[in-house]
């Protein structure tokens, strides 16, 4: 049974015993409430857990109505939001869905049997929000990453994931000069070096395009393969494509650089010092 852990952001000890029993109702799932009297008890324990979902009341000791709504989703846009309000106000219900909330519910017995819809609903609606979020830093035709969203993601992991240790590598690849003169080739070849960068590192899954002649993925453990074989591996790879299509064989190089704490300030100066010959020897 799939289990979904809820905050629960409520002052009152009646009010947080009526939304925990209506939960523990579901036949579906499995609901595990946490509870925060505060604001700033929500926040900590934001900080400090993860959760699927959050019920957040509008009158707390420590802020009120909106701002409450405001201060979650700015510093945690993330979490999916269900107002729950003493107050049947039109005005304030669409406020609170203007600042970021997913669903808004009055307190009241006849809206108790709907906590886990409203709940289920948010959770949902906050995960194609992100799905959209994310489709618009993407490449049209490779479907990587663009370079913002990129950077942002692999940034974060290298921040986490104690980088020494795992030793993350940037894998590139470029293509070479005037590779797009033939328009009728440009999307097989695109697709020719995106799909072998895929079968090279399956287990990935930050991939990019940084721009049209300008692939890159983030090896997160350079340790479980040599950058040679990486190397050696992408372009079998591509030759593997290259055997069964029309489009003419372009120029690529690949090189591999690790990575530290961070990606280097701006992806395309890895290329600055050198040709494609050079990346060639230095990979």
């Amino acid at each position: 049974m799939t289990t979904i852990r809820v905050l629960v952001v409520e002052d009152s000890e009646a009010d947080q015993e009526w939304i925990r029993r209506s939960l523990a109702k579901s036949r579906s799932r499995t609901i595990e409430t946490v509870f925060a009297r505060s604001l700033d008890e929500a926040t900590h324990k934001l900080r400090n857990g993860v959760y699927d979902g959050m019920f957040l009341d509008l009158g707390l000791p420590d802020s009120h109505a909106l701002f409450t709504v405001t201060h979650i989703r700015s510093n945690f846009p993330e979490i999916p939001v269900v107002v729950l309000s003493g107050t049947d106000d039109e005005s304030i219900t669409i406020s609170a869905m203007r600042s970021g909330a997913q669903e808004y519910l009055v307190k009241s017995e006849e809206t108790r049997h709907l906590l886990e819809r409203a709940l289920i609903s948010a959770i949902e609606r906050n995960r194609a929000m992100i799905a959209l979020r994310m489709n618009q830093f993407r490449d049209a035709e490779t479907q990587f990453l663009a370079e913002p969203a990129f950077r942002m993601m692999a940034d974060a992991y290298l921040e986490s994931a104690g980088s020494t240790v795992a030793k993350p590598r940037l894998m590139v690849v470029q293509l070479s000069e005037g590779w797009n003169r033939q328009a009728q080739f440009t999307l097989p070849i695109v697709d020719q070096v995106a799909t072998a960068l895929t079968r090279t590192a399956p287990d990935e899954q930050l991939f990019c395009r940084l721009r049209g002649d300008l692939f890159a993925v983030l090896i997160k453990d350079g340790r479980r393969t040599a950058k040679d074989v990486l190397i050696d591996r992408f372009q079998q790879n591509l030759r593997e494509l290259r055997a069964n299509s029309d489009a003419p064989e372009i120029d690529v190089a690949v090189q591999v650089l690790a990575c530290r704490n961070s990606l280097p300030a701006k992806l395309e100066s890895i290329l600055s010092e050198g040709s494609l010959k050079a990346m060639q020897q230095t990979a």
